[in-house]
């Protein structure tokens, strides 16, 4: 295989390597025959620039694209509801600017997935979200130039955004305002650091501690 090749569809999580062991197409696309893309399955991806994700792919790895340094963009499936840890971490360092998972199905995001995808300006998180990992270890952890974030409405996850001071104040509002209110006997924390909250005033904040939300 060699650079020329500038498109492959796969039909299968294994991919196809090279004599030295790294992967040359730049276009990766799965057909709606895959379900799942494996563990380690691309790790270090180096040519890899788009990658599109099959329909009926409900799941994404451990490590699945870590790595993959210059994708430009990647397009879910509806359908996907797990991505794994550190799943994308590192893929498109310096070219990816959006994540948009806005028309999945996705219910968790592992620990470092998006970790180190440095350009990350647009994320784009569906209610049907229930689990991310905050902290050090956060699912967006060092994705500091994060200044666009769109929350579906009624979404009740616990959410860290603290690495990124790029937020305008109305964008933070437009966060609190698609905060779902939580359930009696429940507890969850919207962390975005002292910074950000510095934008918002008394009675902003109040839109999500109303709600049953900690700030933090």
């Amino acid at each position: 295989m060699s650079d020329a090749i500038r498109s492959l569809s796969v039909d299968g999580v294994d991919p196809l390597w090279t004599t030295d062991g790294k992967v040359y197409y730049q276009t990766l696309t799965f057909p709606d025959t895959v379900t799942s893309i494996g563990d380690f399955a691309y790790y270090s991806g180096g040519k890899i620039k788009k990658i599109i994700l099959g329909d009926n792919i409900t799941s994404i790895g451990r490590n699945a694209f870590y790595y993959c340094n210059i994708v430009e963009e990647i397009v879910f499936s509806r359908n996907l509801k797990t991505i794994g840890h550190e799943a994308f971490r590192l893929c498109g360092r310096n070219t990816l600017t959006k994540v948009d998972l806005m028309n999945t199905s996705v219910t968790s995001i592992g620990q470092n997935a998006f970790r180190n995808c440095e350009v990350l300006t647009d994320l784009l998180l569906p209610n049907t979200l229930t689990s991310t990992v905050v902290g050090i270890t956060g699912s967006f952890a060092t994705c500091d130039k994060l200044k666009n974030v769109t929350l579906q409405e009624g979404i009740l996850c616990d959410l860290d955004f603290s690495v990124s001071t790029q937020f305008a104040t109305n964008d933070l509002v437009n966060m609190l305002n698609a905060l779902g209110t939580v359930p009696s006997g429940e507890t969850k924390t919207f962390t975005i650091g002292a910074t950000n909250l510095e934008k918002l005033t008394d009675e902003q904040k109040l839109i999500a501690t109303n709600k049953g939300w900690t700030l933090a």
